[in-house]
């Protein structure tokens, strides 16, 4: 919403308020991205180790089961699974890092300025 709202605003450049309005909702965009950023990340790592190790049970079984002669390797990202998790695990790290910051940095005294900063942009635009 921040990020459709601040693409509004930036078509009234003219308007000096919504200058310093644009810029307080560009620096939440920044703030919430880098979090939702790392937490999509997470999630794709999280689902890769989890295709890997469906693929690693199943040859397992075939080969314990001797249902398949065929005696294919591990695929080569199974081997770099515990780097794949210690990434993941940095990037949680970061994403909760970020998103304290993001809760310090946009406590209710700031949100409250940034809405009534938007009040009065909507008064102005409503003035002839």
């Amino acid at each position: 919403a921040a990020k459709r709202l601040r693409y509004v605003l930036e078509a009234l450049d003219e308007f000096g308020q919504a200058k310093d309005v644009t810029a307080q909702l560009v620096s939440l965009q920044d703030s919430l991205g880098t979090v939702r950023d790392l937490h999509l990340f997470v999630a794709r790592v999280v689902e890769r180790i989890g295709v890997l190790g469906m693929i690693e049970a199943r040859r397992r079984a075939a080969k314990a089961l001797s249902v398949d002669a065929d005696d294919t390797p591990s695929p080569a990202l199974a081997r770099v699974r515990p780097g794949l998790i210690a990434l993941a695990k940095r990037a949680r790290q970061h994403a909760d890092v970020a998103f304290d910051e993001f809760r310090a940095t946009w406590d209710q005294a700031r949100v409250t300025a940034l809405a009534t900063s938007l009040d009065e942009l909507i008064g102005a635009l409503g003035q002839p």
